[in-house]
């Protein structure tokens, strides 16, 4: 009997064998179809998830938290919330700020539309303060800095100011709105020598239709007279107790002060040696701007005119401006007739340095006509 049942013993053990291992392979072949239907579908999530991501979705449930104050985003953050919770608000939050980023870089920053270029001691400062007295927006003071900012950004002329950039610079006029200010006004005469600074600057791309939109003023002194006005101001200044860099050269260093044939003298050395910074040789300068700005977009005023008839000078800024304006001109000390107290060593010599570019300028703004309004012709210095 033993003997006969052997065989039988071994081929049920080996049928079993067969199905053990048949089973085996039959369900390693199922879980690795639902290994790969689960990678498959996460894969498929995750592509979902990252699309969304990029444009910036929040799934509903999430975004209706946010919109109510809902605080998982706090555990989350101390890591005892799930990560999925506060992946939607950091897309979200990272997202807003791109667009606002990104509505920055198109947006058109505010810059003033109106330049009162110079030239310094020439009637600039009461020019300012009867626009601004008809609403023409001035610039913002910010705090620590010096009051007269509120006329003179001193920007273009001033590296550590120039080199922070149009942002900077557009910081001083954000509360002019258009709407409500329809001309924004900085009144900086030292801009005069800077048509190139600000050429950059309006063509910035931040700038939008900015130069477009520009009005450029500019009053001319006789250069002579300009001089010893501006010698009398740096003078009171340094007699005050100032002693910036600037006032510097109506000293001997000494300490002693300078006549005004002593410091034309030396004048005359220096605008010889160095012309293209000589706020008084107008011409130089003028080309400049008519260069990059085009003779239409800026109004050039007589000092003389302003001085004796007041009224037409203000005429021509209303066309100019094509606004009606209101009330006079303030009148400050540079009203005074400072020929009277020309030493004659002195209008010798400047009158020599300034009259071949005087000429050269009576002759570039009869070849080059402005803006309608404007005197024409251009009015000599020494009628």
């Amino acid at each position: 009997m033993v003997n006969q049942n052997t065989p039988t013993l071994r081929r049920d053990t080996s049928s079993r064998n067969r199905l053990s291992i048949s089973s085996i392979i039959k369900y390693g072949i199922v879980v690795l179809v639902a290994i790969c239907c689960y990678a498959y579908i996460w894969s498929v999530n995750k592509l979902f998830n990252s699309k969304n991501e990029m444009l910036g979705i929040v799934s509903p449930p999430e975004e209706n938290k946010m919109a109510h104050g809902a605080t998982s985003s706090n555990a989350d953050m101390h890591g005892d919330g799930s990560n999925s919770r506060s992946l939607p608000q950091k897309v979200h939050s990272r997202n807003t700020q791109n667009l606002a980023n990104s509505k920055a870089k198109t947006a058109p920053i505010v810059l003033p539309n109106v330049l009162l270029i110079g030239a310094q001691k020439a009637g600039t400062s009461s020019i300012a303060q009867w626009l601004h007295n008809n609403g023409v927006c001035h610039p913002k003071v910010f705090p620590g800095e010096p009051a007269y900012l509120i006329k003179e950004v001193q920007f273009f002329n001033q590296p550590n100011r120039y080199n922070a950039g149009i942002d900077f610079y557009s910081k001083r006029f954000e509360h002019c709105s258009e709407e409500t200010h329809p001309w924004i006004l900085d009144a900086t005469p030292n801009y005069f020598i800077e048509a190139s600074k600000v050429y950059n600057t309006y063509t910035d791309e931040k700038a939008g239709d900015a130069l477009a939109k520009l009005k450029l003023i500019a009053i001319l002194r006789d250069p002579v007279s300009r001089e010893l006005s501006w010698y009398n101001h740096k003078l009171h200044e340094y007699k005050h107790g100032a002693r910036d860099e600037w006032l510097l050269d109506v000293v001997h260093t000494n300490g002693t002060i300078k006549t005004f044939d002593e410091y034309s003298i030396e004048l005359s050395r220096l605008i010889t040696a160095n012309p293209k910074d000589a706020f008084s040789l107008y011409v130089d300068h003028l080309k400049s701007w008519v260069e990059l700005f085009g003779r239409q977009q800026l109004l050039i005023l007589s000092y003389n005119e302003f001085v004796t008839d007041p009224s037409k000078t203000v005429g021509r800024l209303e066309e100019f401006l094509g606004v009606k304006l209101n009330g006079e001109f303030e009148k400050y000390n540079f009203w005074r007739d400072v020929s009277k107290e020309m030493p004659t060593i002195a209008k010798e010599v400047l009158g020599e340095l300034f009259r071949e570019k005087n000429e050269e300028l009576y002759e570039f703004l009869a070849n080059n006509p402005g803006p309608p309004m404007e005197e024409k012709p251009f009015p000599r210095f020494d009628e």
